[in-house]
C-alpha cells in the first residue's frame, strides 16, 4: 500500500519538463534516471538468473542422460562378455559331447565283435 501512495504522490510531482525529476522530498531514494538504470540492471540479473538457473537444469538433464548411456553401455559390455563365454563353453561341451559319442560307438563296435 506505501508504493501505491508514493505513485500516485510522483504523478502529481512534476518538473518544468512535464516529466518527474526526482522522488518525493524527504525519501532516500535514487533519482529517476538512475531509477531506471538499476530497474534495468535489476531485470538484467533476474534474466541472468533464469538463465543460470535454466543452464544448470539443462546441464543436470544432459549429466543425467550421459550418465544412463554409460551405464547402458556397461551393461551392454558386461551381456557381450557373457555371451562370449556361453558360446566358449558350449563350443567345448559340443567338443566333448562329440568325443563321448565317438567313445561309446568305439565301445559298442568292441562289444558287438566279441
Amino acid at each position: 500500500m506505501p508504493r501505491t501512495k508514493e505513485k500516485k504522490l510522483q504523478k502529481k510531482k512534476k518538473n518544468k519538463y512535464g516529466r518527474q525529476g526526482y522522488q518525493i522530498k524527504g525519501s532516500k531514494k535514487l533519482p529517476l534516471k538512475k531509477m531506471r538504470h538499476q530497474n534495468t540492471s535489476f531485470l538484467s540479473n533476474q534474466n541472468t538468473t533464469v538463465s543460470q538457473k535454466k543452464d544448470v537444469l539443462a546441464q543436470r538433464i544432459f549429466s543425467a542422460r550421459l550418465h544412463k548411456t554409460k551405464e547402458l553401455k556397461n551393461e551392454l559390455s558386461d551381456l557381450q562378455h557373457k555371451l562370449e563365454a556361453s558360446n566358449v563353453e558350449n563350443q567345448l561341451l559340443k567338443q566333448l559331447q562329440y568325443r563321448h559319442l565317438k567313445a561309446i560307438g568305439l565301445r559298442k563296435a568292441v562289444e558287438a565283435e566279441k
